[in-house]
């Protein structure tokens, strides 16, 4: 699990005195370590000599698979934050409008 702190040094400037920002949102960030990009062919060089695994999109879009999904750490951290009593969660996936 990683924690991602939160930065507020816009307002040092004092240009910018007058803007109040809202609280944070959130308690605690999970970074989930995968990773999925568009396969660009002539334009993607991440390919070239690679084990990456190559696969379809619900769009039809190729896609490189750079890093699996780890669902057992996965589970291990939202479980963590259930018992920490954490019942909502928001998820922001890189080119989830096609990975499934």
């Amino acid at each position: 699990m990683k924690i991602v702190p939160y930065y507020n040094n816009v307002l040092e400037f004092e240009l910018f005195q007058e803007i109040s920002t809202p609280e944070v949102l959130y308690e605690e960030v999970v970074e989930v370590d995968c990773r999925v990009v568009p396969d660009l062919p002539g334009r993607c060089l991440l390919k070239e000599g690679s084990q990456w695994r190559h696969v379809t999109g619900t769009t039809g879009e190729e896609l490189l698979v750079c890093q699996e999904l780890n669902e057992d750490t996965l589970q291990k951290d939202l479980t963590i934050l259930k018992e920490k009593g954490i019942n909502s969660i928001a998820v922001v996936l890189a080119h989830s409008y096609t990975y499934v």
